[in-house]
């Protein structure tokens, strides 16, 4: 299964210098809009599922993958919630794609079998 997630809020960046109360707030924000897209997409701690593979697909092509790993921090935050499980368990091959929009991150799950 594949589910797309929004770009997170740019001033959550590794590179930001900005109000820690407004990051905060950023990264509870990105957390539970993360948490509520895989609850919503059937996922969670009755249906476990792994993320294998992440494509960070950046707004712009100056975006890293250090940056884009420390970017998604939050929205795998949020997936660990819904899932139930603590993040270090995720092992997923993250990989930059190419530039979209907005950007996105594509989190593609392995579905366990019943």
């Amino acid at each position: 299964m594949t589910i797309t997630y929004p770009w997170p809020d740019y001033r959550l960046s590794r590179n930001g210098r900005g109000n820690r109360r407004l990051i905060a707030r950023l990264t509870k924000q990105t957390r539970q809009m993360a948490a509520k897209i895989t609850a919503g997409r059937g996922l969670g701690p009755m249906r476990p599922a792994q993320p294998v593979l992440v494509t960070y697909h950046p707004p712009s092509a100056r975006w890293d993958q250090d940056n884009c790993m420390a970017m998604g921090k939050a929205t795998f935050d949020g997936i660990a919630d819904a899932l139930a499980v603590n993040d270090r368990e995720f092992r997923p091959e993250p990989v930059v794609g190419a530039p979209v929009s907005g950007g996105a991150i594509v989190v593609t799950f392995e579905i366990p079998a019943e």
